[in-house]
């Protein structure tokens, strides 16, 4: 009797796979910060520990899909997570075929437009698990925005 040691071992890869992923569903043990989240229609809602979505359904070996500190923005080719805790309001502007840009409003209280990466805001509501397509937004406000803003270390 042979052994496909090959196969062994790709389902035991498989098997791990798949209970990362079932650790890391949406909105579990999620650390994120709370958004009032208005969207296009006006209704304004309360998201609890929100993170935005950036898609990938697969979730596996530390690949983050969601970023819960912050929001990506593009910077010249790059993508930069503008923090929760630096933002007073971001405002999303019609979008173009750029595009998707918003207008934000930092602490220190300087106005920028900046380039969206694109995705979803994903946390809880008094009702229940909320997802938005930030296509769909309009306004998006941290509330507990009590952290202490951090400068890089030289």
């Amino acid at each position: 009797m042979r052994i496909d040691w090959l196969g062994v071992v790709i389902k035991r890869v498989a098997l791990v796979s798949a209970l990362v992923g079932l650790i890391a569903v949406p909105g579990f043990a999620k650390t994120g910060t709370d958004l009032m989240v208005t969207d296009v229609e006006g209704v304004v809602v309360l998201v609890s520990k929100a993170c935005v979505d950036y898609g990938g359904n697969i979730r596996t070996f530390g690949v983050n899909y969601e970023e819960c500190a912050g929001i990506r923005i593009k910077q010249g080719v790059a993508n930069v997570t503008l923090m929760w805790n630096r933002v007073v309001k971001l405002a999303l502007l019609p979008e173009t075929k750029d595009g998707l840009k918003a207008e934000v409003t930092l602490i220190d209280g300087r106005v920028t437009t900046v380039n969206l990466v694109g995705g979803r805001v994903i946390g809880g509501t008094d009702l229940g698990y909320y997802e938005i397509s930030l296509k769909q937004v309009r306004t998006i406000e941290p509330v507990n925005n009590d952290d202490e803003v951090k400068t890089p270390s030289k």
